[in-house]
């Protein structure tokens, strides 16, 4: 019997192992708790945005005065750049035309820009300083002298004989508006320094117009109708040592 036994184990081979219901894993211990703090974390986040839509907005700040004025300002702009503007009717856009409106900005409407406007401002200034500063000019041909009002006539005549200046300004190459301006400076930079006779070069007029310096006639309104002309004692043409008549020599008042 034994032998059948074994001939009938050999037929239907070795009987398989038994499985165990149930196989322990290491890290089954550890990804528990991890899989609930997810879940914790989910759940709280989700509740988390629950409760802030059902929140109400906070109040709005107030608006400052300086904000609101930018805010009025922007709207102002946006409202003149947008003058005139259009909507496009229809389903595919229209062609713009080349004229548009001009729009006026708010900065012409305050002060006109130009040069007229420097030009009356500077004027009227000259006209303030000046007003109480008069000077009794003789002229001859291409001479010219002047003395201020209440200095004794003597002044300009010694001024005249000078063969020597202090400093000395050419205006050669300058137009009429230039030639001013730097006439003025010279003038007012010369008495903070404390120099007492200048002379100022201005051409004889070869190369302008009919052979006339403008120059000359240039230089004597601003020595006698600008900002600086209560710093000037007397002038009168050059001697021929300094220029002759295409030069002013020009004695500041200290």
């Amino acid at each position: 019997m034994s032998k059948k036994r074994s001939k009938d184990e050999g037929e239907q081979g070795p009987a398989p192992a038994k499985v165990p219901e149930r196989i322990s894993s290491p890290f089954k211990d550890a990804l528990g708790p991890l899989k609930k703090q997810l879940e914790a974390a989910s759940k709280q986040a989700e509740e988390d945005r629950k409760a802030a839509k059902n929140k109400p907005l906070p109040p709005p700040r107030p608006v400052t005065r300086k904000a609101q004025k930018q805010l009025d300002d922007d709207g102002l702009a946006l409202s003149l750049a947008m003058q005139g503007v259009k909507p496009l009717g229809g389903d595919r856009p229209g062609r713009v035309g080349a004229t548009t409106p001009k729009v006026p900005t708010r900065t012409a409407q305050v002060v006109p820009f130009g040069r007229s406007a420097e030009d009356d401002a500077r004027a009227r200034l000259d006209a303030l300083v000046a007003q109480d500063v008069s000077f009794r000019i003789e002229r001859e041909g291409d001479w010219v002298q002047a003395v201020r009002a209440g200095a004794q006539p003597r002044v300009a005549r010694e001024l005249a004989r000078r063969t020597r200046a202090s400093e000395t300004l050419d205006l050669h190459g300058m137009n009429q508006r230039l030639a001013r301006d730097a006439v003025v400076s010279f003038v007012r930079g010369s008495h903070k320094r404390g120099i007492s006779v200048l002379c100022v070069i201005h051409g004889k007029g070869q190369h302008s117009e009919d052979g006339i310096g403008v120059l000359r006639d240039v230089v004597i309104e601003a020595l006698t109708q600008s900002a600086v002309a209560n710093l000037v004692l007397a002038f009168a043409s050059a001697s021929e040592a300094l220029g002759g008549a295409g030069a002013l020599l020009i004695e500041l008042k200290h």
